[in-house]
């Protein structure tokens, strides 16, 4: 991932799961650092929604440093 990258669709299409998902692989690979992300949504629900999953995934992975270091991301 460089730089910005939108994802923009309508309710219940999958969006959560697709930035959960590319954020994750993202931090897993090690080009991204977990706390120099930066995830807008709509509301403090699918925040703490996307934060969750993320979180989730990197544990499942093993990557329990990474995942801790998601406090520092702005989400």
């Amino acid at each position: 991932m460089n730089g910005i990258e939108i994802i923009s669709a309508s309710a219940g299409t999958g969006k959560t799961y697709t930035i959960s998902e590319l954020i994750a692989d993202e931090v897993g690979s090690g080009r991204v650092e977990p706390d120099r992300i930066l995830a807008t949504t709509f509301t403090d629900k699918a925040a703490t929604e996307l934060l969750s999953r993320i979180r989730v995934r990197l544990l499942q992975g093993g990557l329990v440093d990474e995942a801790a270091k998601l406090d520092g991301a702005m989400i």
